[in-house]
């Protein structure tokens, strides 16, 4: 029997199609936000975006260059390229195109529309730093006040990005920067200042709101894409031209799996949803045993030994899209299998990095696992301890999750064992290592984290805040515990004012007596016949004898300790 052919449309059919998927397109495309973003992402596969790629890509970057949403579209990307990586990749190639069409014909509003996409394509992950890095390069190449605004845009809106993937390169950006502002050869104050203002964005770690604000996304597969930008035909920058395409069924095939796989993961998305809603109610809902509980860390644990990096390993641990409820063991099987190496590994702190930006559902499970980590920290050998330490310092470090975990931390000498202060001295030097004591002592100042910190950074209790002093200088942070210092010597004036104003009461107390008691005319004896000795006269007066005191003596001011221990001499 002869095998079915397959029947392609004719051009005319095609470019109805095409006429369609245009319009449709262009009505989900113009309508969407930030609040609907996964409803826009979930519409687009509602048509064949596979063969309409080209329209898709063509209207986004024309949307983007009248109406600036940078960080929503590239958002919707980045979703999209989970399904299709190949729409990823040819959008950051077109997007670079017209980046570089307007640049070289001064084109201001265009160019820096693609170069907002861009820079919040390589925050997505959808970009590679290296397409960054060849921008940036041909930049510097140019130098001059358009190439200048331009450099400083992408600072701002990726450098904090850059910074983490490519320190190196990153601090090389600035160096140039620096030396540009010293020798004044731009003579433009208005750039100079907008150098000045992004070196103070970097002091501040790019937390501002001048940087552009990402979107929390669903749990997606990341897909990032690389390209030589020299390589790009900047002749061809219209991609919504309509096509005739002889693979018509083939791509049909693929929108169709592609289609019905999203369709089947909502599904599962949705059920899960309602499970977890109705697991209180629901009695026939599957419980995890202890066997499979411990299958399912088996799998997790040789899924991370088969990883070559922290990428891979998070890429791999999303594609089983974890329930919520399930995340906290992932997190344990990661920290534990940390501390089976010999010492730290950036392996695990990197793939903690990445699961925490994946979705936000990953930060109270981090957060969980620390508590019980630190609750637990006397089962833990001092080797392991140093590993536990760093890898918590480093998750901290980047600001994922919240200083919030330190409230369990009591800083004192009944509260901590030997245990817990090594972890806690771990925790705090990489925590110093990762950021600089600069950055440290501007988080720890902060006014919400000084809500958590009380109990590490006491200002009521004398002998606490004496404790925590002595620990952080002997741990070599001493620095940070200027404020305690402070606060100490406070509480100190204040407890030797208040016992003068004690014995100043007690004496006018005491005068107030002697002048109010009536004289004795005479010495009054006993039933013995001998002199009673509370009665001594004076001259026309009798005195009563004062009782001592049960006060404490009060110390001299100038034979005052101090309430921090004497450094012995070194010998």
């Amino acid at each position: 029997m002869a095998e079915k052919q397959s029947v392609v449309p004719g051009e005319e059919a095609q470019r109805k199609n095409w006429q369609l998927l245009s319009s449709c397109l262009e009505r989900i495309l113009s309508s969407i936000d930030a609040s609907k973003l996964e409803d826009s992402f979930k519409d687009v596969f509602q048509v064949n975006v596979i063969l309409g790629q080209n329209i898709l890509i063509n209207k986004i970057i024309t949307l983007q260059q009248s109406q600036d949403k940078a960080v929503v579209y590239s958002a919707l990307i980045a979703l999209i390229t989970s399904e299709v990586p190949e729409i990823g990749l040819e959008f950051s190639k077109a997007a670079t195109i017209q980046f570089i069409i307007g640049y070289n014909r001064s084109n201001k509003r265009s160019c820096f529309a693609m170069i907002n996409l861009l820079c919040s394509l390589f925050n997505y992950e959808v970009v590679h730093e290296i397409v960054i890095l060849q921008l940036l390069h041909l930049l510097l190449q140019d130098i001059n006040t358009f190439s200048i605004s331009i450099i400083v845009t992408i600072m701002t809106n990726c450098g904090a990005q850059l910074l983490t993937l490519s320190r190196v390169a990153h601090n090389m950006i600035y160096e140039k920067l620096r030396e540009l502002l010293q020798s004044n050869n731009l003579k433009n104050d208005q750039i100079n200042e907008s150098i000045e203002a992004l070196f103070d964005l970097r002091r501040l770690n790019y937390k501002s709101p001048r940087v552009p604000k990402l979107l929390t996304l669903p749990e997606h597969i990341i897909h990032t894409h690389t390209f030589m930008i020299d390589e790009l035909d900047t002749t061809k920058p219209n991609r919504g031209d309509f096509q005739f395409h002889s693979d018509y069924q083939e791509l049909e095939d693929c929108y169709q799996n592609v289609k019905d796989r999203i369709t089947l993961l909502n599904k599962e998305a949705e059920k899960e949803k309602a499970d977890i809603t109705q697991k209180n109610v629901l009695s026939d809902m599957k419980d995890m045993t202890a066997t499979d509980d411990l299958e399912f860390k088996k799998k997790i644990y040789l899924l991370l030994k088969s990883s070559l990096s922290g990428d891979e390993a998070a890429h791999k641990i999303l594609k089983l899209r974890i329930p919520d409820d399930d995340k906290w063991k992932i997190v344990d099987v990661i920290i534990k299998s940390s501390l089976q190496e010999s010492t730290y590994s950036k392996f695990y702190g990197l793939l903690s990095e990445r699961l925490l930006t994946s979705h936000k559902s990953w930060r109270g499970s981090f957060e969980k696992n620390f508590q019980s980590d630190y609750e637990n920290v006397e089962n833990w050998e001092p080797s392991q301890l140093r590993i536990l330490g760093k890898l918590w310092g480093h998750i901290l470090a980047t600001d994922l999750i919240s200083l919030s975990v330190f409230q369990i931390v009591k800083l004192n000498e009944d509260d901590t064992n030997a245990a817990s202060r090594i972890f806690l001295k771990f925790i705090l030097q990489e925590y110093v290592a990762d950021l600089g004591i600069d950055e440290v002592k501007r988080r720890f100042d902060d006014v919400e984290a000084q809500k958590y910190m009380e109990t590490v950074f006491p200002s009521e209790n004398p002998d606490w805040i004496r404790y925590s002093i002595n620990y952080f200088t002997a741990i070599g942070l001493g620095v940070l515990t200027e404020k305690m210092r402070l606060r100490l010597n406070v509480i100190q004036q204040e407890s030797m004012e208040q016992g003068e104003e004690e014995e100043e009461d007690l004496q006018e107390e005491e005068q107030e007596e002697v002048e109010t008691n009536e004289p004795i005319p005479s010495i009054r004896m006993e039933s013995s016949g001998k002199m009673n000795p509370n009665m001594i006269p004076l001259g026309d007066h009798a005195k009563r004898r004062r009782n001592r005191s049960v006060s404490p003596s009060r110390r001299r001011r100038n034979r005052s300790r101090s309430p921090l221990p004497r450094r012995r001499k070194r010998q």
